[in-house]
């Protein structure tokens, strides 16, 4: 029983490390809906067509993982994209669920604040077309206007710029250096977890063995 049980919880561990992430099985052209910003502009998610890449930013702002994520890697990455030395076409767009419960003039000071442009999705409809069920969740649309990957997991800031090298082609000649590096620690860290899961399944059913001797 003991090993059945440690069996079930090595199949549940390597099913975790598989869950967060989704790339695109085929094009999907990203839903398109005017929204209105926090400046009182009416903008379509289409205009960035053609011009910039953008990240869509599923979030509210009493979302603690929300905040951590602004905090410890959007941040950090809208500086990186607004500064003279970056030569990239990418936008930001953060976009308020509305189980949230965020009001309309409190988006204002937190759009002032961290610089990129924000909405609110007053009737759901956005996040039901892009099939949001968790905040934070961030959709990579590419600048031909197709869906290329939507994650959910708490990422690092190299590996939002991976994502975006991996799924847009950015980054193909200043970020070289995340090419290998992200997916070579995930398997690793993934093979080494199957490996000591497997150790401890044997070692288990050594000692039940040598119990019944």
């Amino acid at each position: 029983m003991n090993s059945l049980r440690i069996f079930l919880a090595a199949v549940f561990l390597l099913v975790i490390f598989s869950l967060g992430g989704a790339e695109a099985s085929e094009e999907v052209q990203a839903p398109d809906f005017t929204l209105k910003d926090t400046d009182g502009k009416y903008f379509n998610i289409s205009d960035y067509e053609g011009n910039d890449t953008l990240v869509l930013f599923f979030m509210f702002t009493t979302c603690p993982g929300c905040e951590i994520f602004v905090d410890r890697v959007l941040d950090d990455y809208f500086d990186n994209i607004s500064s003279e030395e970056c030569d990239c076409n990418i936008s930001i767009l953060s976009i308020s669920v509305m189980r949230g419960g965020d009001e309309e003039e409190d988006l204002k000071d937190y759009s002032r604040y961290h610089g990129w442009r924000h909405a609110l999705d007053i009737d759901e409809s956005l996040e039901k077309a892009y099939n949001i069920d968790k905040v934070p969740t961030y959709v990579i649309i590419d600048k031909e206007g197709y869906i290329q990957y939507t994650s959910s997991l708490s990422l690092s800031l190299e590996q939002l710029e991976y994502d975006l090298y991996m799924y847009t082609g950015l980054y193909s000649e200043t970020e070289d250096r995340y090419i290998f590096s992200l997916p070579e620690i995930s398997n690793l860290a993934i093979v080494v977890g199957a490996v000591v899961i497997l150790v401890a399944i044997i070692v288990s059913i050594s000692r039940q063995k040598s119990i019944r001797l």
